[in-house]
């Protein structure tokens, strides 16, 4: 082969990111899923809808509710259907995800562990929407009459894997500008 050859190869197909990465990413969205899944379904199975348990006095409680919207109950109490809206979304965040997490040449460990929480935290919700119509959400935190919406394990994987990304991306660019 050429080397002509071999560089209209590679361009064909893309390194892909470092296998022991990769492997970190799927784990990573697999354990959130199975966490998701667990932690749910111990709430359904134990709880009764709407009952509340106190963890750390008024500041954390297990808090079961059904929520037809989006992440925090956002959408909820709209009159529309959402649930295929998220089920596409979710769909196309889970097939973006594993692409980038595949052809990422340089990608390791900082930048594809959130995508793995983001995608674990996806498919959970998506789980629940297809197999009930609605997503659990049990986790109640606040103080007093300052309470956060109720959210889940799916709902903080997302929001952790978005946040280190946006910090991750944050420092590079901080780095890229003191280099120039």
């Amino acid at each position: 082969m050429t080397e002509n050859e071999t560089i209209q190869m590679s361009m064909r197909f893309p390194a892909a990111a470092k296998p022991v990465s990769r492997f970190f990413y799927w784990v990573t969205a697999l354990l959130v899923l199975i966490l998701d899944w667990v932690s749910k379904w111990v709430v359904v199975h134990t709880m009764r809808p709407m009952q509340s348990i106190q963890l750390i006095g008024d500041y954390v409680e297990f808090t079961f509710l059904r929520n037809s919207g989006a992440a925090f109950s956002l959408l909820a109490n709209s009159h529309v259907s959402w649930r295929l809206f998220f089920i596409g979304i979710a769909i196309v965040t889970i097939i973006v995800l594993s692409v980038l997490a595949y052809r990422e040449k340089q990608a390791g460990i900082i930048f594809l562990l959130p995508l793995g929480l983001i995608c674990g935290g996806a498919a959970g919700n998506m789980w629940d929407r297809i197999t009930v119509g609605t997503v659990v959400d049990f986790i109640e935190v606040g103080i007093k009459a300052h309470r956060f919406p109720v959210f889940n394990i799916a709902d903080s994987a997302v929001c952790i894997g978005v946040s280190w990304l946006i910090l991750v991306n944050f420092r590079k660019s901080s780095e890229m500008s003191k280099a120039e």
